[in-house]
C-alpha cells in the first residue's frame, strides 16, 4: 500500500464515488487515517496556540476540498462523543462565592436551608415531627439530619433530604437510632455517596456504614467497647472515631477501613475521668481532636501526625462543645478551635511534628491568632476558608459568620438556629 496523504486518499475516494470507486481507495483513506497520531493542528483556534506559534499561517490549503474539512470534523466529533461517554462522572468543582451557597439550620423543630440572606428558604425536613443536627453532603447534594422521637432529644433516626427539599426523604439508618451527644454522631463519605454513623446494638454504640444512601446498613466494629463521632477521611480510605471500652477507664482515637478492616490505634489513655473529642482530619491525614487527661488537668487541642508525632496547640481549656473538636481549615493549613477563656482561637497547622522522644516533641511552634469572643459552642470553618461560622456567643441563638482578615466585621445570619448549621461544600 502506498504512504498517500490521508487527504489525496479522501479525495480520490469521494472523485470515483463510494458506489462506482474502487474498493481500495476507501481502504486506503481509512488506513491512512489510522496513521494520523494527533489531531491536525489546523483544528486548534489561533487565540489557544502557544505564542510562538500564533504567528504561523495556519488556513487550509486552497486544494484542500471543503468536504474533506467536513469529513474530518465529523470524525473528530465521533470521537470526542465516545470519549466523553467512557468518562466516569465526575463531582463539579464549585463555580460560585462561598457567600452565594446555601445553608442548612433548625428553625423550631424543622430543618431548612436558606441563602445567607435569607432568601430562598426551603424546608427540608417533611412532616418530620423533630429535626436537628444537619450535615450537608461533600457534593452539595443531600442534606443528612437526625429525627429525635421526643423534643430536646439529641439522637434519633438518621435521614436524608434533597438539599431544596425536592425529594422524598430517605431513612438511611435503616431504623437504627444515631446514638445521643452534643456533637451528632454521622459523617459523610467524601464523595457524599455513603455515611458512616455511631448507633446503639442493644448496650454497646458501635460504628455503621451504608453501602448507599437508603442502602444497606453493616457494622464495620464489634460490640466489646463503645465507638462514636466518626469522621471519614478526605481520601476515603479512612474512618475515625472515638472509642471508650467497657470499662470506662480505656478510651481511645482509632481509625479502621471503610469495609471493617485495618482497626488501628491512634492514642490511648487509661483514666476515668479522661475524654477525648471527635477527631478531625487534614487533607494529608493528619489529625487534630481536643483531649483531657484527667486528674484535674484542662482540655487541650492536639495535632497528631500519628506514629507518636504529636503536638499541643492549646493546654488551657477547650470552651463550646469540647466534643466538636478542632476542624481543619479546608486547605489543611490552618486549624480553629474555641477556648475557655480567650475566645476563639486559629491555629497554624505544624507540618514538622518531632515523634515522641526526640529534642521538642509535644512541642508546637505554630502562630496562634486569638479573634475574641466571637463564637461560642461550635465552629466550622466556610467552603472558601476565608471566614469561620458557628454559634452566636448569645448561647447560641443564631449563626455567627466571622471573616478572618477583619473578625471586627463578625455578623449574625438572618436564619433561626438552635442547634448546628452546616453550609454547603459544593453545588450540584
Amino acid at each position: 500500500m502506498t504512504n498517500r496523504p490521508f487527504e489525496a486518499s479522501v479525495a480520490d475516494w469521494l472523485q470515483e464515488g463510494p458506489d462506482t470507486g474502487p474498493r481500495h481507495g476507501l481502504d486506503r483513506a481509512l488506513a491512512a487515517m489510522h496513521r494520523v497520531e494527533q489531531r491536525p493542528a489546523w483544528v486548534f483556534p489561533r487565540r489557544y496556540l502557544p505564542r510562538p506559534l500564533a504567528g504561523v499561517d495556519l488556513r487550509i490549503p486552497a486544494s484542500v476540498p471543503a468536504v474533506v474539512v467536513l469529513v474530518l470534523t465529523l470524525l473528530l466529533l465521533v470521537a470526542l462523543a465516545i470519549a466523553l461517554v467512557g468518562t466516569p462522572a465526575r463531582i463539579r468543582l464549585p463555580f460560585m462565592p462561598a457567600a452565594d451557597r446555601p445553608i442548612a439550620f433548625q428553625d423550631g423543630p424543622a430543618i431548612f436551608t436558606a441563602r445567607l440572606d435569607g432568601s430562598e428558604r426551603h424546608k427540608i425536613s417533611g412532616d418530620v415531627p423533630y429535626a436537628i443536627s444537619p450535615m450537608f453532603s461533600p457534593d452539595g447534594r443531600h442534606v443528612a439530619f437526625l429525627a429525635p422521637s421526643i423534643a430536646g432529644a439529641t439522637g434519633g433516626r438518621l435521614l436524608v433530604a434533597a438539599y431544596d427539599g425536592s425529594a422524598p426523604l430517605v431513612d438511611a439508618g435503616h431504623g437504627w437510632l444515631v446514638v445521643p451527644g452534643q456533637v451528632p454522631s454521622v459523617t459523610w463519605s467524601p464523595d457524599g455517596t455513603r455515611l458512616a454513623f455511631a448507633a446503639s446494638d442493644g448496650s454497646v454504640s458501635r460504628i455503621f456504614v451504608t453501602a448507599g444512601i437508603g442502602k444497606d446498613v453493616v457494622p464495620i466494629t464489634d460490640d466489646t467497647a463503645n465507638a462514636d463521632l466518626p469522621t471519614w477521611s478526605p481520601n476515603g480510605t479512612e474512618i475515625a472515631f472515638r472509642v471508650t471500652d467497657l470499662d470506662g477507664v480505656h478510651r481511645h482515637i482509632m481509625t479502621v477501613q471503610p469495609d471493617g478492616s485495618g482497626l488501628q490505634a491512634i492514642n490511648d489513655m487509661v483514666t476515668a475521668d479522661a475524654s477525648f473529642s471527635k477527631p478531625r482530619f487534614s487533607q494529608n491525614n493528619q489529625l487534630a481532636y481536643a483531649v483531657n487527661y484527667g486528674f484535674g488537668t484542662q482540655t487541650r487541642a492536639i495535632i497528631d501526625a500519628r506514629f507518636t508525632h504529636t503536638a499541643e496547640m492549646w493546654t488551657s481549656g477547650i470552651g463550646g462543645f469540647p466534643d466538636a473538636g478542632v476542624p481543619f481549615s479546608p486547605d489543611g493549613k490552618h486549624l480553629a478551635f474555641i477556648t475557655a477563656a480567650d475566645g476563639l482561637i486559629v491555629g497554624d497547622d505544624d507540618n514538622n511534628i518531632p515523634a515522641a522522644g526526640l529534642p521538642g516533641a509535644g512541642e508546637y511552634d505554630g502562630q496562634l491568632r486569638r479573634l475574641g469572643n466571637v463564637i461560642d459552642c461550635w465552629v466550622e470553618w466556610v467552603p472558601d476558608g476565608k471566614a469561620l461560622y458557628g454559634g452566636s456567643p448569645d448561647g447560641c441563638a443564631g449563626v455567627v459568620v466571622v471573616p478572618l482578615d477583619d473578625p471586627t466585621a463578625a455578623r449574625t445570619l438572618p436564619t433561626a438556629t438552635s442547634g448546628f448549621a452546616s453550609w454547603q461544600l459544593l453545588l450540584p
